[in-house]
């Protein structure tokens, strides 16, 4: 689900209520005045910045892709498409480089694993 969309899936509602914690209790160590913050972010009508991000990691001792696995696979997807389309565009400028002359290897000069076709738009 893209980032622009009016939810973005999250892991937020069950690592708080793991850590047998109210959303009043988890603001006011972020050190907000009231959970409503908390609550957009737990139905996923909006993202924590990433200061606020890095603290809710540090809370719960995971990883940003704990939080939302799924964004995280869409920007990883994104990433590795634009890695792949780079890569290629070397290899090709190295071919263009390299053409007329004899080359002993004429496997690409680079590689990358990514099979991804989508980008993830910020």
């Amino acid at each position: 689900m893209p980032y622009n969309k009016i939810y973005i899936q999250n892991n937020l509602q069950e690592l708080r209520k793991s850590y047998h914690m109210r959303q009043v209790d988890l603001a006011r160590m972020l050190g907000f005045k009231n959970e409503e913050r908390l609550s957009q972010w737990e139905h996923g009508g909006a993202m924590p910045g990433a200061i606020n991000l890095i603290k809710l990691c540090i809370l719960y001792n995971v990883t940003p892709k704990s939080l939302y696995p799924e964004l995280y696979k869409e920007i990883e997807s994104c990433l590795n498409s634009r890695v792949d389309k780079a890569i290629e565009k070397v290899n090709e400028e190295t071919r263009s480089v390299l053409n007329g002359r004899e080359v002993a290897h004429t496997a690409p000069i680079m590689s990358s694993n990514s099979e991804s076709n989508s980008c993830f738009e910020i």
